[in-house]
């Protein structure tokens, strides 16, 4: 049976429940129906489209003016592709919201989920900077592939370093951000594609606690959307070099912001901003070999690969 509406909602701070959306009109009425099936009030849905070449947006609006909950809807559509980094930066700026709960299009959340996370952020009070949660691992059909997943982090949630060295970060899909957080960093680099990778070091920055829910509290579609759209794995030996390649820009360019962030933080360890620096010299090594004429990626011998990287990664700062 469904939790209801608590009577003394108007005690309780606005929540905003953002459901991100780009090409996924298989999935999108299912996630908008998730988005909407929510039992915390007060809620504030925004419905996102990027720019879809699909039936995406179309789908949202049909489920929005169908709605006739007590929640209230807001509907975008963007009017050019902006990427990722930039839709997010988007939402975030126009949510009203006191914490913001991140939905992806073609995920399903339960509809505990809000009202979940905030039943801890209440019992804990401000100390929370991010709170994220498990969930159920399903095929792009709705299968059920694991009925719990960890969320991604094995790491120290109070250690911004660790973060760091370690690449640590959340399910993003399960992430739910203050706007506390968010508001005193302001937008980051819109090149960056993995929020995920962003908030958790801000709210630690800032001394605010990162706290994981082990209960599933969405249906996380495993093989389909951003993490699937690209791999070093497939296509030609050119084509995997340029994946490669790609990555490592993209890695370069959120230990920038790791740096920026920092710089902005009034209380970091010391040994922060080193251990970013550090990273990126290896980062820089990695994308000079990789982009070296002499690099035998394009060979048909393995072995040429591992005497050519037991020569050069032995000289790399790792």
């Amino acid at each position: 049976m469904l939790e209801t509406q608590d009577e003394r909602s108007e005690d309780r701070p606005l929540v905003t429940f953002a459901l991100f959306a780009y090409n996924q009109e298989k999935y999108i009425r299912e996630a908008v129906e998730g988005a909407l099936a929510q039992t915390y009030s007060p809620l504030e849905i925004i419905l996102s489209d990027d720019c879809s070449a699909d039936s995406t947006f179309a789908v949202m609006k049909d489920c929005s003016e169908k709605y006739k909950g007590p929640h209230k809807i807001v509907l975008n559509r963007n009017e050019r592709n902006l990427g990722i980094g930039a839709h997010v930066n988007k939402i975030i700026n126009l949510a009203t919201g006191h914490w913001v709960i991140m939905a992806a299009g073609d995920d399903v959340s339960f509809p505990h989920r809000t009202r979940t996370v905030m039943a801890l952020v209440s019992n804990e009070g401000d100390s929370l900077g991010i709170v994220h949660s498990s969930a159920t691992l399903v095929s792009d059909v709705g299968e059920v592939i694991q009925d719990t997943n960890a969320g991604c982090w094995y790491g120290n949630p109070h250690d911004p370093v660790d973060f760091v060295v370690k690449t640590r970060t959340v399910l993003g899909a399960s992430q739910c951000i203050s706007k506390t957080v968010a508001n005193y960093f302001g937008d980051f680099d819109p090149a960056i594609w993995a929020e995920d990778k962003i908030y958790p070091l801000r709210a630690m920055l800032l001394g605010k606690r990162i706290h994981f829910i082990e209960e599933p509290l969405l249906r996380y579609r495993v093989g389909v959307g951003v993490s699937s759209s690209w791999s070093r794995r497939t296509g030609t030996k050119r084509q995997r070099l340029d994946a490669a390649i790609k990555s490592l820009r993209r890695t370069e360019t959120l230990l920038k912001q790791y740096l920026k962030d920092s710089e902005i933080a009034t209380s970091k360890p010391l040994e922060l901003e080193a251990s970013i620096q550090k990273k990126l010299v290896a980062i820089n090594h990695r994308i000079s070999v990789f982009g070296s004429t002499t690099t035998p990626w394009l060979c048909t011998k393995p072995s040429a690969i591992i005497e050519h990287y037991k020569s050069v990664f032995k000289r790399a700062i790792i």
